[in-house]
């Protein structure tokens, strides 16, 4: 796994938590991993399988393509999508640029969250198509 974990959980760490339906995220907390990564780490890199997404809470991260940086994601944002979505090698390098407080979770536990957790998904794919339109996918 990415970093340290943390004893807290999704729900305790995501202000706006309240808007999805409390069956939702239990599932999420059930599924999901607090960690706490150290500045400078790198998280994914370009042109390797991908396993995993991240979902950050805490920090700032770089998000590079062929060694050139093209996007600083912070609180809210969601990395490590694309690949478990497309199934294809990721698309990017991300490096913590700062201590980054997230919670992680495996390809198996985000094909749950998108299968059992509607409007959970519906904000993480929202999230991927906003972010492939910008392409700045990680």
């Amino acid at each position: 796994m990415f970093g340290e974990r943390i004893p807290k959980r999704f729900t305790d760490l995501v202000p706006e938590a309240e808007r999805f339906p409390a069956r939702e995220l239990s599932l999420v907390d059930s599924l999901t991993t607090p960690v706490r990564i150290d500045e400078g780490r790198v998280l994914m890199r370009e042109g390797t399988p991908g396993s995993e997404a991240l979902f950050i809470l805490e920090g700032e991260v770089v998000v590079e393509r062929e060694g050139e940086a093209v996007a600083v994601l912070g609180p809210g944002s969601i990395v490590g999508e694309a690949a478990l979505l497309t199934n294809q090698p990721r698309n990017a390098t991300v490096t913590a640029a700062s201590e980054v407080v997230a919670v992680a979770m495996t390809r198996r536990e985000f094909s749950t969250i998108l299968d059992s957790c509607p409007t959970v998904a519906r904000a993480i794919l929202q999230t991927a198509v906003e972010r492939a339109s910008e392409d700045t996918v990680a």
